[in-house]
C-alpha cells in the first residue's frame, strides 16, 4: 500500500485507490442514514477479512467522519493504515487481554465525535462446509453497550463478497496468515 499512499492521501481517498487498483465494486445504499455532525458506531458482518473493516471506514470517511476500527493487533504491522485502528490482543482462548481499556477508549472517542467501526461476532466469519459461503458467529452484545456507554446510534453494514476457499483455508491456518494473504494480494 506504501506504493499509493506516498502523497499521504486521506483515507477515503487512499481507499479509493486500493479499491480502484483491485477493481473493487463498491454499492452502497442507504447513505442517508448515517448520522452528520456526531459519531456512531458502524457495525458490519465479517466474511471477509481486513478489507470488510476497511470498506466500512470508506463509508464512514466518504461522510467526513473520524473513523476507527477495532482490529486485532497483528493489523499494526501495516504501516499507511495503523492509526486507523483501536487495537485488541486476543489470547488463545479468544479473550481480549486489556478489553476493559479498549472499550473505554472506544467511548471517549465517540464521545468525541469519532466513528468507530465493529464486527459483533468478534471474528471472520467461517464457511461449514468449506464449500459454503463465510456464516458469521452469533453476534455478542458488546456493541450494543458501547452503544450505550458513548450515547451513540448503531448504524448497521453488510458486506456482500464472493466466496473463496482459499480465503476460507487461509482462515483456518491462522488470522496472521489471512491479513498477510489479503494485503499480498492487494498490494
Amino acid at each position: 500500500m506504501t506504493s499509493i499512499s506516498h502523497d499521504n492521501p486521506s483515507k477515503y481517498e487512499l481507499l479509493n485507490r486500493v479499491f480502484q487498483r483491485n477493481h473493487f465494486d463498491v454499492v452502497v445504499t442507504g447513505e442517508e442514514k448515517i448520522p452528520v455532525g456526531r459519531g456512531c458506531l458502524f457495525a458490519t458482518n465479517h466474511p471477509h477479512g481486513l478489507f470488510d473493516g476497511l470498506g466500512a471506514i470508506w463509508v464512514a470517511s466518504r461522510h467526513a467522519h473520524d473513523c476507527r476500527a477495532i482490529g486485532r493487533h497483528f493489523l499494526s504491522v501495516f504501516e499507511p493504515i495503523e492509526d486507523w485502528f483501536l487495537f485488541v490482543k486476543i489470547d488463545a482462548n479468544r479473550n481480549s487481554e486489556a478489553a476493559r481499556q479498549v472499550a473505554e477508549q472506544s467511548a471517549e472517542f465517540i464521545k468525541a465525535g469519532g466513528s468507530l467501526v465493529l464486527t459483533p461476532a468478534g471474528r471472520v466469519g467461517v464457511s461449514r462446509p468449506l464449500s459454503k459461503p463465510a456464516q458469521d458467529l452469533p453476534w455478542k452484545t458488546g456493541v450494543v453497550r458501547l452503544s450505550q456507554t458513548a450515547q451513540a446510534p448503531i448504524v448497521l453494514i453488510y458486506v456482500d463478497v464472493n466466496h473463496s476457499v482459499i480465503r476460507q483455508l487461509g482462515q483456518r491456518v491462522h488470522g496472521v496468515v489471512r491479513a498477510l494473504m489479503q494485503v499480498w494480494g492487494y498490494r
